[in-house]
């Protein structure tokens, strides 16, 4: 009877194991699953929808390019002139830009503002040249006209034309605020270091 009494305490025990290694199998099975299916979506959601931490290094070189496309456009030229003088093709700037592109009397033209992500290069007053991910075109616009403010400063050595700024600070896409350098001289110790490093490009590819 206490052979059989242990025979059986030691068999549940290795069904035991056996159940708890199948479950964990399966869970890991699961997980993987999921991760998988998650990927796929992100994958199939057309470049204007995903985020720009989302895109491989040639989507992002892309999407700066079409970014490019949508401000000529802005300003009047056509879609074809503005991807000719970009150097993208049409199709590749639509899977960019897409849904700010609207058709008007068989002529495409481009809304005024957007929700594309963009990588964009500003000076902080901790941190010095960095580059930072926003949300919208009113956040780049924002930057846009600090670093054109910059180089006014820059070139005519004052910096009262930051008064003109409509705002001393940006946030990125995650919320953090960064703080918009206006120090002449901090400026001028940075615009030293951008000699430096080459070209100057507002958006950035990281």
């Amino acid at each position: 009877m206490k052979l059989a009494k242990k025979y059986k305490i030691k068999h549940k025990r290795k069904l035991r194991k056996k159940v708890v290694k199948a479950i964990r199998k399966l869970s890991k099975k699961v997980t993987l699953r999921r991760k998988v299916q998650k990927r796929r979506k992100v994958a199939l959601k057309p470049f204007y929808l995903r985020s720009w931490a989302s895109l491989p290094d040639m989507q992002k070189a892309e999407r700066n390019q079409a970014l490019e496309i949508l401000r000529h456009m802005r300003m009047g030229e056509t879609l074809k002139k503005a991807s000719k003088e970009v150097g993208l093709s049409i199709r590749a700037a639509k899977s960019h830009i897409g849904n700010t592109l609207y058709k008007k009397r068989g002529k495409w033209l481009a809304k005024l503002q957007d929700s594309i992500q963009r990588c964009m290069v500003i000076y902080d007053k901790d941190k010095g040249k960095i580059s930072i991910t926003v949300k919208n075109s009113e956040d780049a616009t924002s930057i846009g006209l600090y670093l054109a403010l910059v180089n006014i400063a820059l070139e005519e050595g004052k910096g009262r034309v930051f008064r003109k700024l409509n705002t001393r600070s940006i946030r990125d896409v995650s919320g953090k605020r960064y703080r918009l350098e206006t120090n002449l001289n901090r400026l001028y110790e940075l615009q030293d270091e951008r000699e430096d490093e080459g070209i100057f490009e507002i958006y950035s590819d990281e």
